[in-house]
């Protein structure tokens, strides 16, 4: 598979047009499984607007107290989950993404940490 290729999921394929696919929610999913507890996990791909930004709410509790380690593990599921929430259509989510990415983004700033082509390319083809 191509990983540049419009829609390309496989193995570290994070790119699409006009939205993720139910094969990426899906691969995301997967990959989130590995680093989640159960209970964020179900929230974080609920149907349900408002999990999502309970969800999201947590998820900067835990980048803000587990600062490097952990974030940097799991730098490029986080990022493509923030990709995935920035295609929603509901404005507290977005919002609350944001909220998210801004969290993220000072402790790897205060880590003085550089993001990777990978990483970059987890989130920036979305703009």
């Amino acid at each position: 598979m191509n990983i540049g290729a419009d829609n390309a999921v496989g193995s570290g394929g994070w790119a699409f047009k006009g939205g993720p696919t139910p094969a990426h929610i899906q691969h995301l999913a997967e990959q989130m499984k590995k680093c989640v507890n159960a209970d964020l996990h179900a929230k974080l791909f609920c149907k349900d607007f408002r999990k999502h930004r309970e969800a999201l709410t947590e998820m900067i509790g835990y980048v803000e107290t587990y600062k490097e380690l952990e974030t940097k593990q799991n730098l490029d599921v986080l990022l493509k989950y923030s990709t995935l929430r920035l295609y929603d259509a509901n404005d507290s989510t977005l919002k609350k993404t944001v909220e998210f990415l801004r969290a993220l983004f000072d402790v790897l700033d205060s880590a003085d940490y550089h993001l990777s082509d990978y990483e970059v390319n987890s989130l920036l083809h979305v703009f």
